[in-house]
């Protein structure tokens, strides 16, 4: 394992496998097939664009030219904006274009104010200096804070046998099959038949919020010339006689938020991580049952396509969906219940007490923690007046069960 985005088979015993399996041993069991899993992979981010905080100045009228922030970096106005922001810039280190941002929202309700949007350019995300040149493009901008990851794509290239097992799925649920059962819910959509092979050339799974995407990459590539991918492929053993396959999960920012914690930055460059991410949002999304001999999906065999357990591949903790959903109206239950503290509405202790009980039980089940004391200080400020002493016994309460 190194950091270049490669998981080699020759690899196996240190990331758990028992030393008495070898290569030869490391095969892909389909229900219908079998198939030789590759010598290597290649795992990269392919798409990267965050939310931050940002106190870069619109740029002059009288003086749009490039400027120099530092000897590396460089920011030159697009003489333009976005849909939603009203300047963009392409960020230049050591002369190369490395990132677009996009900053001063048009519309202050949708996006707010001093919010920026930063794209990181693909060359740079298969480059071992990705989280660097995030660091650097957010000091020459003067973001301070990242609000979230608004996309992040996960690839995973050199994996060829799922065209084919998912081909011969298609073909038995076509058949009127049940033996192999998909788990969740997601639209799956088997895309351009090919007459010649009588198979599929591409797949979807999912919609605009999480998908996973599979198609032939070495294809596309003779259309986009990225070679600089075709670099990492070679730098992690991939066999480049044959076309290469990749698997592909595009996740938006709300995906993302429910992983726990949402996806760790620094660990951007480390494979490992992002297989531990992609497996825990293809749970129950992208994951086939074997239910040869069973009723019921629970008891059925996962089928390990990509190798997550021969691998031991953990899983994050995910939010349940029903916390996730409920977020916003606990947000507005929260919100309401400090502005009526706030501004005095209710003026029995007994009746105090249970506006603070709700609000700290909200904070508590939705995991509000960050939010709640982000938004505290604003509140105290929007909200406060002379009579009302923002120390007071009304909230001390709920700071002590909080933390704040």
């Amino acid at each position: 394992m190194n950091l270049n985005g490669t998981v080699k088979s020759d690899f196996l015993p240190v990331l758990g496998v028992g030393k008495a399996e070898s290569k030869t041993a490391c095969k892909f069991k389909a229900p219908f097939v079998s198939k030789d899993m590759p010598h290597a992979v290649s795992i990269n981010v392919d798409w990267l664009a965050l939310m931050t905080e940002c106190g870069l100045q619109a740029p002059a009228p009288e003086n749009q030219k490039p400027i120099w922030v530092n000897d590396s970096i460089v920011l030159e106005y697009q003489g333009k904006g976005t849909p939603v922001f009203n300047y963009s810039w392409k960020v230049y280190q050591d002369g190369e274009p490395v990132a677009y941002v996009h900053t001063h929202s048009k519309n202050k309700k949708i996006i707010k104010e001093n919010t920026a949007k930063m794209e990181i350019f693909n060359q740079v995300l298969y480059s071992s200096e990705l989280k660097q040149v995030i660091d650097n493009v957010m000091t020459a901008c003067k973001m301070t804070v990242i609000k979230n990851i608004s996309r992040l794509d996960i690839s995973i290239d050199g994996a060829n046998h799922i065209p084919v097992f998912l081909n011969q799925y298609v073909k038995h649920r076509q058949n009127g099959g049940e033996r192999i059962h998909r788990n969740g819910k997601a639209h799956f959509s088997p895309r351009i038949f090919d007459e010649k092979t009588a198979s599929y050339k591409s797949f979807k799974i999912g919609s605009s919020r999480k998908s996973i995407v599979v198609y032939n990459k070495t294809q596309e590539l003779e259309i986009s010339h990225k070679e600089y991918i075709r670099q990492a492929w070679d730098r992690a053993g991939l066999d480049l006689t044959s076309d290469v396959w990749r698997t592909e999960m595009r996740l938006s920012s709300e995906a993302l938020k429910e992983v726990e914690g949402g996806f760790n930055l620094e660990q951007i460059n480390n494979p490992l991580y992002l297989l531990t991410f992609f497996r825990t949002q293809a749970k129950n999304f992208f994951e086939f049952v074997d239910m040869r001999g069973q009723t019921n999906v629970t008891y059925g065999t996962v089928i390990d396509l990509l190798q997550f357990e021969k691998l031991k591949i953990p899983l994050l903790q995910k939010i349940p969906r029903a916390i996730t959903d409920g977020a916003y109206k606990a947000k507005m239950a929260i919100h309401n219940g400090i502005k009526q503290i706030y501004q005095n509405v209710h003026r029995v202790k007994t009746s105090i007490d249970a506006v603070l009980t709700n609000v700290a039980d909200n904070i508590d089940i939705y995991n509000l923690e960050r939010w709640y004391t982000r938004k505290l200080p604003q509140w105290e400020l929007q909200y406060s007046n002379p009579f009302t002493d923002p120390g007071s016994h009304k909230l001390l309460y709920l700071m002590q069960r909080t933390g704040v």
